[in-house]
């Protein structure tokens, strides 16, 4: 259960991180001459995140959030080992 719970907080952890980076990526290459703008550089579009993210790249980010999960639960291990040992 632990591992699950592990596994699906970095899963949504992963798709927040993908929604703002395709926010950011739409807003600098919708920029037009900030001259003309007003100072506003571009349109960020969060939907389109949103969209990519459940639509294209789901598989991607549940194995990432996964192999993540399994190096956290190694490391974990490693580390109770090394304070037994080190107790001993």
């Amino acid at each position: 259960m632990v591992l699950g719970f592990i596994w699906i907080s970095t899963f949504l952890m992963a798709c927040n991180d993908f929604a703002v980076i395709c926010a950011s990526i739409t807003w600098y290459f919708s920029r037009k001459d900030i001259a003309d703008t007003d100072g506003i550089a571009g349109d960020a579009d969060v939907w389109k995140g949103f969209f990519w993210t459940y639509r294209y790249h789901t598989g991607t980010l549940a194995l990432g959030s996964f192999m993540l999960t399994v190096i956290a639960l190694i490391r974990g291990i490693f580390n109770y080992v090394a304070e037994k040992m080190y107790k001993a």
